[in-house]
């Protein structure tokens, strides 16, 4: 399994997900609508990115290393399904 750690690798700095007090994620969670863990996981997630040398690829970056994680390629499972159903989208 990947490990989650950063590095100094990538076009921005390891680590640079914004870091902000314990007060400033609560309220940026609660302005998202989001838990706080949620919050920090994809904080985790983005870091593991900027690692893999993924910062400038924006969301796509994050998935990516979530399909390292359990691994899964999105594109093959869409494909699998497209295959599936004669190539008939839903």
């Amino acid at each position: 399994m990947p490990t989650l750690c950063a590095s100094r690798k990538g076009s921005r700095r390891a680590g640079s997900f914004p870091s902000f007090g314990r007060d400033k994620r609560g309220e940026r969670a609660a302005r998202l609508g989001v838990s706080l863990q949620t919050l920090a996981i994809a904080g985790e997630a983005y870091t593991a990115a900027v690692a893999k040398g993924r910062g400038d690829w924006a969301s796509g970056a994050i998935a990516t290393v979530l399909e390292e994680i359990v691994g899964l390629r999105l594109a093959d499972i869409a494909a699998a399904q497209d295959a599936a159903s004669g190539g008939h989208a839903d």
